[in-house]
């Protein structure tokens, strides 16, 4: 249980370093609408998914452990 615990900060981490890696690269935009708060681009999307992957198998394996 305590390598989980590492291995979910871990990820977690490792999602915001590049989150906030990628939301520095965009350029401002002076003019036009403002841009929304989330902008799901490609490398954002990757972020999502992995970690939706990620918490699809954690809630499995605790539902298999408290239901057996």
């Amino acid at each position: 249980m305590r390598i989980h615990n590492k291995k979910s900060y871990t990820l977690i981490l490792i999602g915001l370093i590049s989150f906030g890696g990628f939301a520095q690269d965009e350029p401002p935009t002076p003019t036009g609408p403002p841009p929304p708060f989330l902008p799901i681009d490609g490398p954002v999307l990757f972020v999502l998914c992995i970690a939706l992957v990620y918490g699809v198998i954690t809630i499995l394996s605790l539902k298999k452990r408290y239901i057996s």
